[in-house]
């Protein structure tokens, strides 16, 4: 992905699926289930965030997705060295920012919060398309 020009993004709208944290629901750990950012970017500027927690019943075997509204959200440029620059964040408006014109998403980290158990959970990622695992 990151060598696709970002012109093949502008007039159209892109799903990218990506990994945040978790084993895989049939992991060592039962109560580290996957968690996923789900990033639809229109026209390679404007990026909406939804997060989705995968859950898995261990007496019947079956798995659910859980979604979670993102309730803040805010894209700070990289550095050279791969760092935000706080300085240079953009806020979003709940769960979509929307970058300058001819800005690249892919030079951005971005920051989100969602609710989830009535916890507040905050993560923050680049947008990859692979499956990161942190």
């Amino acid at each position: 992905m990151s060598s696709t020009p970002i012109s093949d993004f502008r007039g159209k709208t892109t799903i990218i699926k990506q990994r945040l944290s978790g084993l895989s629901p049939f992991g060592r750990a039962a109560s580290q289930h996957p968690s996923w950012g789900i990033f639809e970017i229109t026209d390679g500027r404007i990026i909406k965030i939804k997060q989705s927690t995968l859950t898995l019943n261990q007496l019947f075997g079956n798995a659910k997705w859980w979604d979670h509204a993102v309730i803040a959200s805010r894209a700070c440029a990289k550095t050279e060295e791969g760092w935000d620059k706080p300085s240079e964040c953009i806020e979003g408006r709940k769960d979509t920012v929307t970058l300058p014109d001819n800005a690249d998403f892919r030079n951005y980290i971005y920051e989100f919060k969602w609710e989830e158990n009535g916890n507040i959970i905050f993560w923050k990622t680049e947008i990859t398309g692979q499956n990161n695992k942190n």
